[in-house]
């Protein structure tokens, strides 16, 4: 017979958990933190320098009383302690340890058990204890009263009476060494499968982040949304800045190949903005503000005192209007003037046409009018038709040639004449040929053909077509009622610049048809 079958072992257990007696410690410490911002005072903090080991232990003190036959045990024994996760403590344990020799005085002993930290997580678990080898039975490992509060699903409830600042928190966890020269550890770390790691409900403040120096909330996703705000009823979300700097951004967005910042509204503005100086500001290497509508406004600008809409561009255009539709619908419209500042035409106002002629226009060519091209479909553009002014004094007289138009590719998005020509580029370089499009200015600044044949021209010269095909002359005078007059029907501008007796050539001129 096994001398252990004839011995009758009893043991009374307790179990404390020296792990959770902290609990209490660190929570009275933290309940003197002061409020987000505000250092620390070296009152609050420790005076000696202390290390994990000394502060937190992972040890399990336990201690027991031994009884062989009902007598006491004295002297050495073999303590094996195995850590069950169900009630029978079957199957392979969680976590064992061992220790031997362990002295027995009048069936007293006590021991201290190493054990891994991570087996402890609010799990139930049970205790199995072998005495030299003998199972002494399963048994429940209760916890310290209050250490329930740490068990999954339990709830925290906070002293309404507290202070207010950081102590007035229900949970207090604190790593501030690492906020005052530490390293980089989290303070607090959740994970999830699907739901939420951490989610904050209040009357006030869901959840709030502080930090001196480095993003007080950090949101990282790797295929999906890094932050995701939505509001019932106000703001999806809010940002303030109080710096005075300006870098001090109210916002500020990057992104790789997408949108730097894309708005979307269902009953108002995707993107609005205000400011001191301009409500949006826009840069980029091709378009600085690029708007889109399905049926209203591109992009909508307005000012009380200032300018509603302003663009400037060191190689491109500073606002550019299109329109695919041919409704009646404008590329760019305006219900007031419009002014342009343009060193070329400074306020110059042009009209498409078309060469309806035989001959080849060119840039600074006086035209006529010949006809008008109707319509292609209802609602479509109408344009005119031009040709080179062939006599003086013509009363027919349109305007003068800027540049050749490629209407094809802003109406149709197609060629012309079989040059391929992007999106922006609507005006080309040369001779306008018979059929072809072209800018005609219709007033203001121009640059034209003028001849001094008849007469030397000088700045304030009413013009008129000239005998020369294309060319600009000082208008002719008529008596009309004893007063000496322009011919009516056939001035279209004045000269900028002087031209001599007997010359020609290109000068600056007025467009101001009468």
């Amino acid at each position: 017979m096994n001398v252990h079958e004839s011995r009758q072992w009893w043991i009374s257990i307790g179990v404390t958990l020296g792990l959770l007696v902290l609990t209490w410690w660190v929570g009275t410490v933290l309940a003197q933190e002061p409020v987000p911002g505000q250092a620390p005072a070296d009152a609050l903090r420790p005076q000696t320098e202390l290390s994990l080991a000394a502060t937190v232990s992972s040890t399990i003190s336990y201690q027991g009383v031994l009884q062989e036959g009902g007598v006491p045990v004295t002297g050495d024994r073999d303590l094996t302690f195995n850590f069950y996760a169900n009630a029978g403590c079957s199957g392979v344990a969680v976590y064992s340890t061992a220790q031997n020799g362990v002295p027995l005085a009048d069936g007293v002993f006590s021991v201290q058990l190493d054990v891994t930290q991570g087996v402890f997580w609010g799990q139930a678990l049970w205790l199995e204890v072998e005495v030299d080898g003998v199972d002494l039975g399963c048994e429940a490992i209760l916890p310290v009263p209050y250490a329930m509060s740490l068990r999954p699903g339990a709830t925290i409830v906070g002293d309404t009476g507290a202070a207010s600042g950081f102590g007035d928190a229900v949970l207090n966890v604190d790593n501030a060494m690492d906020l005052w020269g530490g390293g980089a550890s989290s303070t607090v770390y959740a994970r999830a499968g699907t739901g939420s790691a951490i989610r904050g409900e209040s009357g006030g403040i869901g959840v709030y982040g502080y930090s001196e120096w480095q993003p007080a909330v950090y949101g990282e996703a790797v295929t999906s949304t890094a932050g995701y705000f939505q509001s019932g009823e106000g703001y999806g979300i809010r940002v303030n800045t109080d710096g005075e700097d300006h870098w001090d951004h109210g916002g500020y967005f990057t992104s790789n190949g997408g949108y730097g910042v894309y708005g979307v509204s269902a009953q108002n503005y995707g993107v609005y903005g205000k400011g001191a100086m301009a409500g949006v500001r826009g840069s980029g290497d091709t378009q600085g503000v690029s708007g889109s509508s399905a049926g209203g406004y591109g992009v909508s600008g307005w000012s009380n005192s200032g300018t509603g809409v302003y663009g400037s561009s060191n190689g491109a255009n500073g606002v550019e209007g299109f329109t695919w539709r041919s409704d009646g619908n404008y590329g760019l419209f305006t219900s007031d003037n419009l002014y342009s500042n343009n060193y070329h035409l400074a306020g110059a106002v042009m009209q498409v046409a078309q060469n309806a002629g035989k001959e080849a226009l060119e840039p600074g060519d006086v035209v006529v009018l010949v006809g008008v091209v109707a319509p292609q479909e209802p609602g479509g553009p109408l344009v005119i038709q031009v040709a080179q002014a062939a006599e003086a004094n013509s009363t027919a007289v349109a305007g003068v040639v800027h540049r050749r138009f490629n209407f094809a590719a802003v109406v149709e998005g197609e060629q012309q004449d079989g040059v391929a020509i992007g999106a922006r580029e609507v005006t080309l370089e040369g001779p306008v040929p018979p059929g072809a499009h072209l800018l005609l200015v219709v007033q203001g600044p121009a640059q034209g053909k003028a001849s001094a044949l008849s007469g030397a021209i000088q700045p304030g010269d009413l013009l008129s077509t000239a005998e020369g095909v294309g060319y600009a002359a000082r208008a002719a005078h008529v008596r009309v009622g004893g007063v000496e007059t322009s011919i009516p029907g056939t001035v279209f501008a004045k000269a900028l610049e002087p031209l001599e007796l007997g010359e020609d050539g290109m000068i600056y001129v007025f467009v101001t048809l009468q």
